[in-house]
């Protein structure tokens, strides 16, 4: 059992505080928790509560003394490529130029040339050979340039990298960054000219909002014969089944559904063969209440995946809003300005109520409401 150190409050809270990002950080984020550790580390903030590093690691994320070091230094490793062109060797700089663009995509693409190179010189010199070899970047492939650079006999000279100190404000940064850069990544990948043309061609969408037509709108219709407007064909579950969805290999997908059709929601999103994630929940004022039951005062979106589509912001993001009420099974606009912000590429409302900007349409109802906008 490692010994426990009590450093200062304000160091504590400081450990907390960063130990909670590491926690919300997935794996794809390797690399800002590698900073993360690194800062943890070398700022002496795990002697708030721990007597060494090594022991924090243990006690605090069950992490091996060998594995916790290879992921810290791979976090370092790729800060040196970023400030690689920072160096003033005249024979490393067009290195530098060619490795700084493009970074490890994980630890394992890092191992080998920490562990079978013997400096830094050597190291971005092998990086620079994966990097032009053209092929898709993996651990086999760093591990066979790093065979090959030693065959060779090449030699190459030590480079020293000075990295500036990492403060709290320059984590912040850093970690903006990767999910900036992240995020224009996927941005340019589906609303490029090419990938919406392609997908506009073969009539697929990235984002799908669907309202299927409950056969409880026929039951409100009889109800309330007056409201003629409301005159859209219900579908039977076996109809709605076999819908062709027109989604995209990697798509984001709402299905709108009440209380009483979530059971059929739930089997539909596995008959057009996607995957439920969670359900977003409208909470708005007033609404029906069976006798001897609560009152009805909410209506899901089923949030559901076909393949492993990302979000590009996920900030002011909750499952769970108030929005009030519209015309009849009209869907609030404050849930599309949230899927708009939160999601790239083409985007179709499916039985909609009336046109939503920035969505294709697919439903009789919004026809009527394009007919009285042009009006």
């Amino acid at each position: 059992m490692t010994d426990i150190v009590i450093s200062s409050k304000a160091d504590g809270k400081q450990l907390a505080k960063l130990e909670k990002r590491i926690e919300a950080n997935t794996k794809a984020a390797w690399r800002e928790n590698g900073l993360i550790m690194l800062h943890i580390r070398n700022s002496g903030l795990y002697k708030a509560k721990y007597g060494t590093f090594e022991g924090y690691l243990k006690e605090r994320w069950d992490i091996a003394k060998q594995t916790g070091y290879q992921q810290l230094a791979a976090a370092e490793f790729i800060q040196k490529l970023e400030h690689s062109t920072k160096i003033d060797s005249t024979e490393t700089s067009a290195i530098a130029d060619k490795t700084a663009t493009v970074l490890p995509a994980n630890e394992g693409q890092v191992r080998p040339l920490l562990t079978c190179l013997n400096h830094d010189g050597e190291r971005l010199k092998v990086w620079q050979d994966v990097v032009q070899d053209g092929e898709k970047i993996t651990a086999s492939l760093v591990q066979r340039k790093v065979d090959e650079f030693k065959a060779s006999g090449l030699v190459v000279e030590d480079v020293e990298i000075k990295l500036p100190s990492v403060t709290d404000k320059d984590l912040r940064t850093e970690a903006e960054k990767i999910r900036e850069a992240k995020r224009e990544k996927i941005i340019a990948s589906l609303e490029s000219v090419s990938a919406i043309g392609a997908k506009a061609t073969q009539g697929l969408y990235d984002v799908i909002v669907l309202d299927p037509p409950w056969a409880m709108q026929k039951i409100e219709r009889d109800v309330r014969p007056n409201q003629s407007e409301f005159d859209y064909p219900t579908m039977s579950e076996d109809e709605l089944a076999e819908l062709a969805i027109p989604a995209a290999d990697n798509c984001h997908v709402w299905v709108w559904t009440t209380h009483k059709f979530l059971p059929m929601a739930l089997r539909l999103i596995d008959a057009w063969g996607m995957k439920y994630v969670c359900a977003f929940t409208w909470h708005k004022p007033g609404g029906f209440q069976p006798i001897g039951l609560p009152q009805y005062n909410c209506e899901f979106a089923l949030y559901a995946r076909k393949g492993t589509p990302e979000f590009i912001d996920t900030k002011a993001f909750p499952v769970c809003f108030n929005a009030p009420r519209g015309a009849h099974s009209e869907k609030p606009q404050e849930f599309y300005d949230v899927v708009r912000r939160v999601t790239a590429g083409r985007k179709l409302d499916m039985f909609n109520r009336r046109a939503i900007e920035g969505f294709d349409v697919w439903g009789n109802q919004s026809a009527q409401a394009n007919e009285v906008a042009e009006a």
